[in-house]
């Protein structure tokens, strides 16, 4: 199969994204994509004194976010409180800073190029398990591109694009290395690992100078190394130490600033970060106000309308009929996943460990989005996007399996959430989101 032949639906889908996101990073209004202010004040701070920031007491004032729609006078300077994160996605976009004189859409822009990777990373996951499902692929991309809160959060200014972006690449590794095991690939040729290896244990290096989040790829990438080697125990484990020991160096110098800058072992700088944005509204108190009922009944439902699409601060949520019809869909999706998963027929050893990682990433994200949510009220939808290119190559799957009796619809289903997505992002775009935001 020729290389056109085999990319040519991601390029089209690649197109149809750039222009969509370059429509939302130019005609939204400035830091109303949230937390935006601080990851913008992030870079600047690093520009004017390169030093990389410190998160302080004063980097916090309860009153000055969440920014609604018609706040045109906000003091974004004083909104620094991202001043804990790792430096990578900072450091990447501080040229452009330099260059457009911080022009605030053109470091969108550059966001919404970093994160086409993961578009990227979603059909060649997909191609890896499945070579010749290049329908399969465009849909699992299509998915990733196209879903409007994740198209509205990669064309804002935020460190989640590169995060996923990184992840999607560690995973694409990991199921590329699951899928083509030969001797070559398990014989080790430096610090004792293949050339593979090595780059997996960087790229989860990376990962971890990204985003806290990001460091769920550590876990995935230890597990992958168990499978890949499971008929020898002994050199599993000592790959999968290896791994992330590698992976570990790449961040050591930035973990070491930390601990002697907040003290103990506050590698990541959360714990100095909870201690600065207080007043945040906590799991404990909500519970105590709305019971646990309504807790959790409004965890799953701001969770999932927020997935799909809640725009703004959180502010601009869509009508009731568009989140009936995009729950009609997410429930018809789980059902066709469980009848491709349960369907008979010849999934070999490598496309199961496959599946697994694609899972346990999922699993993992759900995780931490528990744990977050245990602690303070954050039920976004948007803390489970690590977890969206498995959702995207699974439902691809399962919608490619109910409608395998019919080829010519196998072929091109693609087009339907290519199609479908674009059209709903635009119309949220020109006719629910600008409006809400006094821009048109």
């Amino acid at each position: 199969m020729n290389v056109v032949r085999r990319f040519w639906p991601l390029a089209v889908i690649l197109f149809l994204y750039f222009v969509l996101g370059a429509a939302y990073a130019m005609r939204i209004p400035a830091w109303q994509g949230p937390d935006e202010p601080a990851h913008y004040n992030y870079t600047r701070q690093l520009v004017e004194t390169g030093q990389l920031p410190v998160i302080e007491t004063s980097d916090w004032n309860a009153s000055l976010v969440p920014i609604a729609p018609e706040n045109r006078d906000v003091p974004v300077a004083r909104i620094t409180y991202e001043d804990h994160q790792p430096p990578l996605f900072y450091a990447l976009t501080y040229p452009f800073y330099i260059a457009s004189d911080g022009n605030l859409a053109v470091l969108r822009l550059v966001s919404l190029a970093i994160a086409a990777t993961t578009v990227i990373m979603a059909y060649l996951c997909t191609l890896v398990i499945a070579p010749e499902n290049i329908s399969v692929a465009a849909f699992a991309a299509a998915t990733v591109a196209f879903l409007p809160q994740h198209l509205f959060m990669m064309a804002s200014y935020n460190n989640d694009a590169l995060s996923e972006a990184l992840l999607a690449t560690t995973l694409w590794l990991v199921i590329r290395r699951l899928m083509s095991q030969t001797d070559e690939m398990t014989r080790p040729t430096m610090l004792g690992m293949t050339p593979d290896l090595i780059i997996i244990a960087l790229t989860v290096g990376a990962c971890m100078l990204t985003k806290a989040q990001a460091y769920l790829a550590l876990p995935l990438a230890v597990c992958a190394v168990a499978f890949i080697q499971q008929s020898h125990r002994r050199r599993a484990l000592a790959n999968g130490a290896r791994t992330a020991i590698l992976a570990a160096i790449v961040p050591a110098m930035w973990w070491g600033r930390n601990a002697n800058l907040y003290g103990g072992l506050d590698l990541l700088g959360l714990q100095r970060h909870n201690l600065v944005v207080t007043g945040q509204l906590t799991t404990a108190t909500a519970i105590t106000l709305r019971g646990i009922a309504g807790w959790l009944t409004y965890v799953f439902q701001t969770g999932f309308q927020s997935f799909w699409g809640q725009f703004g601060w959180m502010s601009i949520p869509l009508n009731q009929q568009l989140y009936t019809a995009m729950l009609a869909v997410s429930v018809a999706t789980i059902i066709v996943i469980v009848l491709w998963w349960i369907k008979p027929g010849a999934r070999g050893a490598q496309q199961r460990h496959a599946f697994f990682i694609l899972a346990l990433l999922a699993v993992m994200t759900l995780g931490a989005f528990v744990w977050y949510n245990a602690q303070f009220v954050q039920a976004q939808g948007r803390y489970l996007f690590p977890a969206l290119v498995p959702i995207a190559v699974a439902g691809a799957f399962g919608w490619h399996h109910v409608s395998s009796p019919w080829k010519i619809v196998h072929r091109w289903l693609w087009l339907v959430p290519t199609l479908a997505l674009c059209l709903l992002d635009a119309y949220l775009l020109v006719r629910v989101i600008l409006p809400a935001m006094r821009a048109v």
